[in-house]
C-alpha cells in the first residue's frame, strides 16, 4: 500500500480502539465521536493533519475509563481516507501505514495526543520460506471455510492477496483470540515469528472448530435419538389406543419414567430401572413379562433408598419408656441402655447385634418393640420358626415364577425407612434342607462389615442394611449355628420371679385384658391374692410339664 507518509515527530490524535487490535498493509472502519469526527474532517485535506494513531485500549476497559495507562504503546499509523457522518458521531474509512510505538502521550480536551517513532520489521525470513508460509495459511484458511456454507465470498478476496501481512489484517478480527494474543501479535518485531504464530493461531481455530463440530455432531446424534424413541412411544399409545389397549388394560408403563426421575434413588439404581421401563414400553400388553417388570418397579420405587434425618437417642426417654413397658429385668435394661449409648457415641451406626435369649414369655420380642419407641423407629419383626430355605431370607430370582424378594427386603419396604428396629424372631429354630441353609444367608445380613452391600436375588442390587438396628431373639442357643452366634451379643433373660409376675399381672395384664372384653374396674375386681396363687398354680404346672416331659425322653 503506497501513501505518503507525514512527519513521525509531529504530534498526531490518538484513536481508541476498544477490543480490536488491526494490521498494518489493511484497510478499516470504526466509528468515533462527534468532537473528534469533526476535528478529523476539518484537517483531512491537509498531508500531515490526515492521520493519527490508532492505540488499543486494554480489554475491559469501558470508554469513560480509558487513561494513558490503559491504551497499548505499540499501535499504528492511520491515514484517514473518508469521514462520513454516522449515528452519533463519525464513521472513518482508514488505511494502516505502518506499525509504531507511542513515545509520549499527552492528554487535551478530553482527548489523547501522541508522538510516535516507526518500528520497522526484522526481515529475518528467506523468500521463499515465506512462499511456502504463505501457502500454508492459505490452505489452512480454506480448511477453516469448508467448515460453513456459503463462505466462498470469504475466501475469494484472500486467493487474491500477495502477502501474509494482508491476509492477517484481513482475517485477524474474525479468529477466536482474545484481545492480549492479538496485541502480542502486533508487537512482534521478527517477520518470522510474527508469520508463524499467526499460523499457529489458524491451526488451532481449525482443530478448535473440528472438535466442535464433532461434539455437536454426537449431541445431536443424541437429541434425535431421544426425539425419535418419544415419537415412536406416542405413535406405539396411539396403536395401542385403537387397538383398545389402554393404560387401564394393563400396557401402560404407569407413570414410571416419571416418578423413577423424581425419586431419591441412586444413579447405578435409576439406570437399571429405565432400562426396565424401556422394557416394560416396547414389550407391549401382549408381554409376558410386564408384570413381573411392573413388580420390580414398584419395588424399587417403594423402597427407601436415603436415610431420613435421624433423631438424637435419648437415653433418659429410653430408660422410661423400657420402664414403663417392664417390670424387673434391671439387669437386662442395664444392658440395653448401654448398647444405646454406644449407638449414640457411634451416631447411630448399630455395630454389634443384639440376641435376647430366654425362655418362652419373658417379653424378648415386647423388649425390641419398645427400643423402637424409644428411639423413635418404625418397627419391624419377621419369625424365622421353621424357615428352611434360603429364598426367604435372600429372595427368588426374577427368571422363576412367582418370584419375590426375601424376607428382609420386604420387611424394609413394608417399614418404609432405611433404619427400623427389625426384629429376627425365633432365629434358633432356622432349619437346613435340600432348598439350602437360611442360617448361613443371615450371616451377611447380620455381620457389620458386609451389610452395607446386601444382595438380594431378585432385587439384583446392592442395598445397604448398615442402618438397621438388628435384634434376634431366641428361646435356646443350642440350635444357633456357631458363625451366626459370633456374630451377636448375647443378652440372657430369665425367668420371673413371683414378685414380678404379680406386678406384671396386676399393672399390664389385667388392664389390657378388661380393655379387650369392654370391662373396667368397676365391673369385674381380682383380688391380689388370687393373682399371687394363680401365679404359683401357673409355675407349678410348667414345672409338672417340663418334669414329664424329661421322663418321657428319658
Amino acid at each position: 500500500m503506497q501513501s505518503e507518509k507525514p512527519d513521525d515527530v509531529t504530534e498526531k490524535i490518538v484513536i481508541p480502539l476498544f477490543e480490536i487490535v488491526v494490521y498494518p498493509d489493511s484497510r478499516t472502519k470504526f466509528q468515533v465521536d462527534r468532537a473528534t469526527g469533526e476535528l478529523l474532517l476539518a484537517s483531512i485535506e491537509d498531508p500531515n493533519a490526515g492521520y493519527a494513531v490508532g492505540l488499543t485500549v486494554r480489554s475491559g476497559t469501558r470508554p469513560s475509563e480509558v487513561t494513558s495507562g490503559s491504551l497499548y504503546t505499540t499501535g499504528n499509523l492511520f491515514r484517514i481516507s473518508h469521514v462520513q457522518p454516522a449515528d452519533d458521531g463519525y464513521l472513518l474509512c482508514v488505511e494502516v501505514v505502518q506499525r509504531v510505538k507511542a513515545v509520549s502521550l499527552s492528554e487535551k480536551d478530553g482527548r489523547f495526543y501522541a508522538t510516535c517513532e516507526p518500528l520497522p520489521d526484522n526481515e529475518d525470513l528467506e523468500e521463499d520460506l515465506k512462499a511456502r508460509i504463505l501457502a500454508d495459511i492459505k490452505n489452512t484458511v480454506h480448511e477453516i471455510s469448508n467448515r460453513f456454507s456459503g463462505s466462498e465470498q470469504f475466501t475469494r478476496p484472500i486467493d487474491r492477496m500477495e502477502s501474509v501481512d494482508q491476509i492477517m489484517g484481513f482475517v485477524m478480527p474474525f479468529l477466536p483470540v482474545n484481545l492480549a494474543e492479538k496485541q502480542a501479535l502486533l508487537e512482534i518485531v521478527s517477520v518470522r515469528q510474527r508469520y508463524i504464530t499467526f499460523l499457529e493461531f489458524l491451526i488451532r481455530t481449525r482443530d478448535n472448530i473440528s472438535i466442535q463440530i464433532e461434539m455437536s455432531k454426537k449431541v445431536s446424534d443424541k437429541v434425535s435419538k431421544s426425539n425419535r424413541e418419544a415419537i415412536l412411544r406416542e405413535q406405539l399409545k396411539v396403536i395401542q389406543e385403537e387397538l383398545n389397549e389402554s393404560d387401564e388394560s394393563g400396557s401402560g408403563d404407569g407413570g414410571y419414567r416419571e416418578r423413577i426421575e423424581q425419586s431419591k434413588m441412586p444413579d447405578d439404581v435409576r439406570k437399571k430401572a429405565l432400562a426396565e421401563v424401556k422394557k416394560l414400553e416396547t414389550g407391549g400388553s401382549q408381554n409376558h413379562e410386564s408384570s413381573v417388570i411392573r413388580n420390580y418397579l414398584d419395588l424399587l420405587l417403594d423402597l427407601p433408598w436415603v436415610t431420613e434425618e435421624r433423631k438424637s437417642i435419648d437415653i433418659g426417654q429410653a430408660r422410661r419408656v423400657l420402664d414403663s413397658h417392664h417390670n424387673g429385668l434391671e439387669k437386662v435394661k442395664e444392658r440395653i441402655i448401654q448398647h444405646l449409648a454406644v449407638m449414640k457415641l457411634r451416631q447411630e451406626k448399630q455395630g454389634s447385634i443384639l440376641l435376647f435369649a430366654g425362655p418362652p414369655g419373658t417379653g424378648k420380642t415386647s423388649l425390641g418393640k419398645s427400643i423402637a419407641e424409644a428411639l423413635g423407629r418404625k418397627y419391624v419383626r419377621i419369625s424365622l420358626g421353621g424357615v428352611r430355605d434360603e429364598a426367604e431370607i435372600r429372595g427368588h430370582r426374577r427368571t422363576y415364577v412367582g418370584a419375590l424378594p426375601g424376607r428382609i427386603i420386604h420387611g424394609i419396604q413394608k417399614a418404609g425407612t432405611k433404619n427400623p428396629v427389625f426384629i429376627l424372631d425365633e432365629v434358633d429354630k432356622l432349619a437346613m434342607s435340600y432348598a439350602g441353609d437360611p442360617a448361613s444367608a443371615l450371616l451377611e445380613v447380620l455381620d457389620p462389615e458386609q451389610n452395607n452391600t446386601f444382595s438380594d436375588h431378585y432385587l439384583e442390587i446392592p442395598y445397604d442394611l448398615s442402618d438397621v438396628l438388628f435384634i434376634a431373639t431366641a428361646n435356646s442357643l443350642a440350635t444357633i449355628p456357631a458363625p451366626l452366634l459370633d456374630r451377636m451379643e448375647l443378652i440372657e433373660i430369665s425367668g420371673y420371679t413371683k414378685n414380678e409376675k404379680f406386678a406384671i399381672a396386676k399393672d399390664h395384664l389385667i388392664p389390657t385384658t378388661l380393655k379387650e372384653h369392654g370391662l373396667d374396674a368397676d365391673k369385674l375386681r381380682i383380688e391380689d391374692e388370687a393373682l399371687k396363687v394363680t401365679a404359683r398354680f401357673r409355675e407349678d404346672s410348667l414345672r409338672d410339664s417340663g418334669a414329664a416331659v424329661c421322663r418321657d425322653n428319658g
